[in-house]
């Protein structure tokens, strides 16, 4: 399982820590180092992006040309969906608000990437009773897509449509840097994990 999580083609996974207060290098120097700066004492949680075809897409129809279909599987390419998970592991780290920042951060690098953009929607599954969830993904611009939770799994179903123009992403991340911003994030450096 932690092989495939690192390498499948169909999941998106970050694994999100606080800074280590004795190393201000990591920030500067986009460096985060294995065992020094993923201490478990720094770990906040993980959030996870699962990929798959956006089978209710209209552009999606068997008129589609040979071209937008995966040959090994027959399905359309056209148009995929991303289902995020978020998980904040120890309480004393809920309610902070740092579940908004690693979804913020989190979305904003999904609509930079060239490998995604086949991403139109984002989706994701919320508890009936995860009130704070349900409010978080609401404020971040997500829709509920029913009235009701879902009947069997008791799950609110939420989504955010990101465009399928570079222009309408453009726009999305643009909205995203607002609102981290407003949060006091200014930047964001994108590290490389160094074993």
């Amino acid at each position: 399982m932690q092989k495939s999580w690192r390498t499948d083609s169909d999941k998106l996974t970050f694994i999100c820590a606080l800074p280590a207060a004795h190393n201000t290098s990591a920030i500067s120097s986009g460096i985060i180092r294995a065992g020094i700066d993923d201490q478990p004492e720094l770990l906040i949680g993980d959030v996870n992006l699962f990929i798959s075809p956006d089978d209710d897409d209209k552009d999606n129809t068997e008129d589609d040309t040979e071209a937008n279909y995966d040959k090994k599987t027959s399905i359309s390419i056209t148009s995929y969906i991303g289902e995020i998970e978020l998980m904040i592991a120890r309480p004393s780290h809920r309610g902070l608000g740092l579940g908004k920042i690693i979804v913020l951060m989190f979305l904003q690098y999904v609509l930079t990437q060239s490998s995604l953009s086949n991403i139109h929607k984002i989706r994701c599954k919320i508890g009936e009773d995860n009130v704070a969830s349900l409010r978080l993904f609401e404020g971040l611009g997500f829709s509920r897509m029913s009235e009701e939770p879902s009947r069997y799994f008791r799950e609110w179903e939420v989504e955010l449509d990101v465009g399928s123009t570079a222009d309408q992403r453009m726009g999305q991340v643009e909205r995203l840097k607002d609102m981290l911003k407003g949060l006091g994030v200014e930047q964001i450096v994108m590290g490389k994990y160094e074993r």
